[in-house]
């Protein structure tokens, strides 16, 4: 797979009035944010939604999601309480159950800041919750145990970024992670050539395998 046609998105809480309450939506976000998707999204990508999507008229929102192009693999949120084989039925390649965790190897080019023609890896961790108990407890106390054993996959399969949602932008985000909830990317999806160019600037990307 090529970074520039991966996506992520998290945290679109579909038909959550909490959301318009709270005053971090504003009415009408579900069709925004679903017709970006589709401007961006081609029948060769893949998007990745790291949890908490859809909290009423599941059927009819992940009917939605089934009709954007191209592939689509859930990490599921706390929120996100069918079976696995509910969300399959949808369309989904592949289902990670909240609590459990997903790696992306990242192959990496030739490194323009120092102009090493050395090919290397590193890992990518998904998840809904932070990998890091620092990160995600300035937003709220749950989840620890969950966040201290991202951090412990974090650390042993050597990776490089922890991609996760949760948050709202309300985590204290450190170099190690970065939160694709729509409260901070915006009504859309973002790519992983875009998150890679933000975090690690001047590294010519490869390719990138589950």
């Amino acid at each position: 797979m090529e970074p520039n046609k991966i996506y992520f998105a998290s945290d679109l809480h579909l038909s959550h009035k909490a959301m318009l309450q709270k005053g971090w939506r504003t009415p009408g976000y579900e069709e925004r944010w679903f017709t970006a998707a589709h401007n961006i999204l081609s029948k060769d990508s893949t998007l990745f939604l790291l949890g908490d999507i859809a909290f009423a008229k599941q059927a009819y929102w992940f009917n939605r999601l089934s009709e954007l192009p191209g592939e689509k693999v859930l990490v599921c949120g706390n929120n996100d309480r069918n079976r696995e084989n509910w969300y399959k039925k949808w369309g989904f390649r592949k289902v990670v159950p909240f609590g459990e965790l997903m790696y992306l190897k990242l192959e990496l080019g030739k490194n323009e800041l120092n102009n090493s023609h050395v090919t290397y890896y590193g890992n990518i961790l998904l998840s809904h919750v932070p990998a890091f108990e620092s990160v995600g407890t300035a937003y709220d106390q749950r989840f620890q145990g969950l966040m201290r054993k991202g951090e412990r996959w974090f650390s042993r399969a050597s990776c490089i970024l922890n991609i996760h949602g949760h948050t709202h932008g309300k985590g204290a985000e450190d170099h190690r992670t970065v939160d694709v909830g729509i409260d901070v990317i915006g009504e859309q999806v973002v790519s992983l050539a875009q998150i890679l160019a933000m975090k690690f600037p001047g590294i010519n990307l490869g390719r990138v395998e589950e």
